[in-house]
């Protein structure tokens, strides 16, 4: 049975509108032209909003040729429902204009600007998503995100799981010896909550997180070690630096076939400098349950025993900072 869920539609709707599986079901729907099936006000928001993104970035020919193209036969039924005195005549003037073959825009594009300055589209079309709800929340099937440069997929076979923790362990360590050029600190962090996460931490550079998602599902270092720790954690992360900015990689169960796990890139948090902050990367299994199911214990003394068997790894702490 396919999983179903129910989003409510917030008051504003970019706290939403982005989620992994509200976003994935929208590019389905644009991908397969029913994007007016959403609430219309939430139709009209998306179409404009995404509209008015990509011309202020590079133009209407921009906006055409990125895959916001896709939304172009919205474009108009939104004008008309936004029904905005300067905005709307704008926007059928240059789908007239398109509709009939012409390509040169640099003079819509001078208009555009011109109308921008003064009504702001994006703020118009927030303001018709706030003034018309027909509807408090929207239900859906979860669709399977579509492969990108930010979305991978991978498969762990039956014969690669790990048969218990310790396994997985080892399959932690052996990832953490692939990074050979960097070495490692490996930490258990309690929460207040009680909770606890281990992760491997290394000051000595940035990881390039794009080539590593490329790399991750065919990297047979080590036995496999990159899917057996997935298959044995199910919940896995690995942060690094990137031009001031962190950024991670989430790789946790897809849902949607067996052994199948997803890996998503996302932007995590700004403003490290980059000339004094030291680069780093870190890979952290899931969070663990309270310390009193004798789980710690065991990954304690199982990690303090096997990690000098790698020369890249300094040791094993129970306290350490989240950077």
């Amino acid at each position: 049975m396919k999983k179903e869920i129910t989003v409510k539609l917030l008051k504003n709707p970019e706290n939403f509108i982005y989620g992994e599986e509200m976003y994935a079901y929208i590019s389905m729907l644009e991908d397969e032209g029913r994007l007016s099936e959403l609430p219309k006000n939430l139709y009209v928001y998306y179409v404009l909003s995404l509209f008015a993104d990509e011309v202020n970035n590079g133009g209407a020919e921009q906006y055409l040729d990125n895959s916001s193209g896709k939304a172009y036969p919205d474009l108009r039924t939104c004008a008309e429902h936004l029904s905005h005195e300067v905005i709307t005549p704008f926007i059928l003037d240059l789908c007239d204009y398109i509709d009939e073959g012409g390509d040169d825009f640099e003079s819509f594009d001078e208009r555009f600007y011109q109308i921008e300055k003064v009504y702001e589209l994006r703020k118009a079309a927030l303001k018709y998503y706030k003034e018309n709800f027909s509807e408090s929340k929207i239900k859906f099937q979860v669709v399977r995100e579509k492969e990108s440069a930010a979305c991978r997929y991978f498969t762990v076979a039956e014969e690669e799981k790990c048969g218990d923790v310790a396994e997985g362990l080892k399959a932690f360590l052996e990832v953490l010896a692939c990074f050979s050029d960097m070495r490692w600190k490996i930490f258990m962090h309690t929460s207040i909550n009680g909770k606890y996460t281990v992760y491997g931490r290394s000051f000595d550079g940035n990881t390039d997180l794009p080539a590593l998602m490329a790399n991750w599902a065919e990297s047979n270092a080590r036995g496999g070690a990159h899917r057996k720790m997935c298959a044995c954690f199910g919940d896995v992360s690995v942060e690094s630096l990137a031009e001031g900015k962190k950024y991670g990689v989430s790789i946790t169960e897809s849902g949607f076939g067996k052994g199948e796990y997803k890996m998503k890139h996302k932007f995590i948090s700004a403003g490290y400098d980059t000339v004094n902050a030291r680069g780093f990367t870190r890979i952290t299994l899931k969070k663990f349950p309270g310390k009193s199911h004798g789980l710690y214990e065991k990954i304690k003394s199982f990690l303090e025993t096997n990690y000098k068997n790698y020369p890249n790894i300094d040791g094993v702490a129970e306290e350490g900072f989240l950077p």
